[in-house]
């Protein structure tokens, strides 16, 4: 399968800014004359127990494996980034400083068959020793103030936890922002692991009349999202009871609070009066803009390319040449799919429905996803931004050995709407898609194209590691919509603005054209949160040697070993010690029927079946075994 798919496909590389030879189903499948098997094609770095992440001082033993295994197993190893981490001639790390860093692994002398490992060092935990609350004693009611605190010794790395014993009195956030709820007083409470520290916080009345209201607030709000906007009074201790209205409650209403909710797009008029002064009032106008993506066909593509365009960057991958000089070695795609706020007074806020004002955001921090082949082997990342025309540095947070997928974590001083994730399993075929990319070069960038989805679930068996045998089975969304070169890591997005796939290969032939592959979204969303901590996805092997049923009874029909009436599944013909079969209680001579559910008919639909669970997330699949004459259930531990 490997040679037939090998010369039929290919990834949508990043457009090399090198020259490049993209196979197609002509050309020659044998070994170009002057190959063989002692020739590096590919290295494959490990860590012991899967592990990605070490403190400073920590070690960390990599293998690296050459393929084929008759070649040289020597390697050269290297550092991307040796204030962050060393690595020794026998693959030894050493983490230095915090940060990430790609430890390399080439073939011998052979510059061009290298093997690389994304690894985090993080700092070496720092107990502290005393921790206090730094901040006023007392604040007014509805006031907010953030607290901070000092710890010694100084390069403690605390985790605070705040809290209040009174919630009535006052509030507090992961921040450690208090609002002053009614008069009275409650303790503010500081815990740094087992360090405790207690400050008493007076919440004092308004008793002084107010001479002016202002309102502070952004003026724009999306429909379904809310913006809150910030009273301010004069004398800043003054009364501030006051009464919010809206102009038009079918646009946006407001709370007592002052958070306004968009409803439906249009312009609307938040208004605020005084409970103890009619005459004082204040008034903003808020816009709400309603992204939901309706109409005919073409307005529908016109919006949606609109709407998501902004939202799709370049990705530079930058390595070292043999001159040690960054370069550019190719380019791809990549989509933003998260973004969180870090303010000027050093608060994090992880939801846009809670900034009062963009002036208050110091930066703003994303990540985007792409493929993992986009970044791999890179020393550099850079994002490109071509409203700006610029690259910003970008710091691979990791990727997936298996699914072609990479997160990639960059700052910037602008919002950039993140674009939300749709349903992958809803696309029957015949379903309008766009990619958004960068083909050849950012010269290109945020072009679209426009087709259908042609087939909604491919499975592709893939050779993920290079050494010539598949080990992977990979779902597909398969569509005819134009990609090439560059728009590799781009989204692929249904006519409502959402993501529902990732581009990453293509077949090319001069006989065939239009068969793009897209790495599904509801695939994409789990692995996600795993590589975001710089760890890498941990795949269950279930620890079975089996053979389909039908496969036997088409060779030896009626063979003893095959129970009449059974027509399908797996024979279990070994089962491995200290295995999750094992430990589940699968049996030697058991026939696996059916595994979370889904009929097991071919090998691959276990395989498909395993490929979407992670080894450590608790999940309890039931398995259907056929064993001594009857059906029975038992449940495997993941």
């Amino acid at each position: 399968m490997k040679k037939i798919i090998g010369g039929l496909f290919i990834i949508v590389f990043s457009f090399a800014l090198i020259s490049c030879h993209w196979p197609n189903i002509d050309d020659d499948n044998g070994d170009p004359i002057g190959i063989g098997d002692e020739i590096p094609t590919a290295v494959v770095v490990e860590s012991e127990n899967n592990i990605n992440i070490i403190e400073e001082e920590e070690t960390l033993q990599l293998t690296a494996t050459v393929y084929p295994l008759t070649a040289s197993q020597e390697v050269v190893w290297s550092s991307n980034a040796e204030h962050v981490a060393a690595v020794d001639t026998n693959g030894l790390v050493t983490g230095i400083k915090a940060g990430t860093v790609m430890i390399k692994a080439f073939a011998g002398d052979k510059d061009d068959i290298v093997g690389s490992f994304y690894l985090t060092v993080t700092a070496k935990p720092v107990p502290p020793i005393t921790a206090n609350i730094i901040g006023p004693s007392s604040l007014y009611h509805g006031e907010t103030i953030k607290y901070s605190y000092e710890v010694t010794p100084e390069n403690a790395t605390p985790e605070p936890e705040w809290s209040t014993d009174n919630q009535d009195i006052i509030s507090v956030d992961d921040n450690g922002r208090v609002i002053g709820l009614q008069p009275g007083e409650a303790d503010l409470i500081l815990k740094i692991g087992n360090i405790v520290n207690r400050k008493t916080i007076t919440v004092q009345p308004r008793v002084i009349m107010p001479q002016s209201l202002d309102i502070i607030g952004r003026s724009e709000v999306e429909v379904g999202h809310l913006i809150p906007l910030r009273l301010e009074v004069t004398p800043y201790n003054a009364i501030n009871d006051v009464i919010w209205m809206s102009s038009d409650n079918a646009i946006a209403t407001v709370d007592e609070y002052g958070r306004v909710a968009g409803l439906a797009a249009g312009t609307v008029t938040i208004t605020v009066s005084s409970v103890v002064d009619d005459n004082l009032v204040a008034a903003v106008v808020i816009e709400v803009f309603d992204y939901t993506i309706t109409g005919n066909q073409q307005k529908m593509l016109i919006d949606t390319i609109a709407l998501c365009e902004p939202s799709v960057l370049g990705v530079a991958n930058y390595q070292f040449d043999s001159d040690n000089q960054l370069n550019k070695h190719s380019i791809g795609s990549g989509a933003v799919y998260d973004v969180w706020f870090k303010l000027q007074d050093g608060s994090l806020v992880y939801d846009i429905d809670e900034i009062v004002i963009f002036d208050e955001v110091e930066k703003y921090c994303y990540y985007v996803m792409t493929n993992r082949h986009v970044v791999k082997d890179s020393d550099a990342v850079k994002i490109y931004l071509s409203e700006e025309d610029c690259e910003v540095d970008a710091v691979v947070r990791q990727f997936d050995d298996d699914v072609d997928l990479a997160v990639i974590y960059f700052e910037y001083n602008r919002y950039i709407r993140p674009l939300p994730l749709g349903d992958s399993d809803a696309l029957p075929s015949g379903t309008f898609v766009v990619a958004i990319g960068n083909p050849s070069g950012f010269d290109f960038s945020g072009s679209a194209t426009y087709g259908i989805i042609s087939y909604p679930k491919r499975y592709l068996s893939e050779d993920t590691d290079g050494d010539g045998t598949d080990d992977w089975d990979g779902e597909y969304i398969q569509h005819d919509v134009a990609i090439n070169p560059g728009n590799s890591g781009g989204p692929l997005l249904n006519l409502k603005g959402e993501i529902i796939g990732i581009n990453t290969l293509k077949f090319a032939s001069v006989d065939i054209d239009n068969m793009g592959f897209s790495i599904p979204s509801n695939l994409i969303v789990n692995i996600l949160p795993v590589l975001e901590t710089g760890e890498k996805p941990n795949r269950p092997e279930l620890g079975v040697t089996v053979q389909e049923v039908k496969s036997i009874l088409a060779i030896t029909p009626g063979d003893t070993m095959i129970p009449d009436g059974i027509e399908y599944g797996l024979y279990v013909i070994a089962v491995a010690d200290n295995s999750i079969a094992q430990t589940g209680g699968i049996l030697v001579d058991d026939i696996i029927l059916s595994f979370n559910g889904i009929n097991i008919y071919k090998t691959l639909d276990l395989r498909l079946e395993l490929n979407s669970i992670v080894v450590g997330s608790g999940q309890s699949i039931p398995v259907e075994i056929y064993r001594n004459g009857e059906i029975i259930t038992i449940f495997l531990e993941f």
